[in-house]
């Protein structure tokens, strides 16, 4: 198997795979990634396109602000209190490892 940034010669299953952005590229005449791609085409393999799996929109991750949002909503208050609660020491507890540390390398 011969690997590129661009592309990926399989001999095992006669395939070569080839990225998007270099499909893109190669479909302009005269630059570098044009001649690679006539190149790939004559030695007869099957040409498939690389698919990239992308993780779950940015909008759907979970966040502090979220949660509050939805503790708000919640009918009992005490959720939100604890959670807050519990979000201002999981804070305080990094910031005295961070100054404990700090402590450290500045004492050497």
């Amino acid at each position: 198997m011969k690997k590129n940034a661009n592309y990926e010669i399989n001999f095992a299953t006669n395939t070569i795979t080839v990225t998007k952005r270099f499909l893109a590229a190669a479909s302009e005449m005269g630059n570098d990634a044009y001649q690679t791609m006539k190149k790939l085409r004559d030695l007869g393999m099957t040409i498939c396109v690389k698919e990239i799996h992308r993780g779950p929109c940015k909008e759907n991750r979970y966040s502090y602000k979220r949660m509050e949002r939805f503790l708000e909503n919640v009918e009992d208050p005490n959720y939100l209190a604890e959670f807050k609660v519990r979000k201002y020491a999981e804070y305080e507890s990094s910031r005295r490892a961070y100054d404990t540390c700090a402590m450290n390398t500045t004492s050497h």
